[in-house]
């Protein structure tokens, strides 16, 4: 995120009504509703891990235990079993 001088972009009436309640300090303005993206989607890690929970959840159904696969996915006990029990 990087900072603009509002007098750069915006009119001055707008600047001089900003000015009444913030007046030399910074603001955030939020992204709207409408554009804004859920976790993950940008990175696209939100697609890998239900990958990789996908991945979890057939092996479990095909008899790997939850030690290999803790084991397999660098992940904890209570990791895989929150994975293979929860249904999706």
């Amino acid at each position: 995120m990087k900072y603009i001088n509002a007098e750069s972009i915006l009119p001055k009436e707008l600047v001089e009504e900003l000015q009444k309640y913030v007046n030399g300090e910074m603001i955030y303005v939020p992204i709207s509703k409408n554009l804004h993206k859920q976790w993950g989607e940008c990175s696209g890690i939100k697609k890998q891990l239900t990958a990789r929970n996908h991945a979890i959840r057939q092996q479990f159904s095909h008899g790997v235990t939850i030690d290999q696969l803790s084991k397999q996915f660098f992940l904890s006990h209570d990791s895989i079993k929150k994975i293979v029990y929860t249904k999706k």
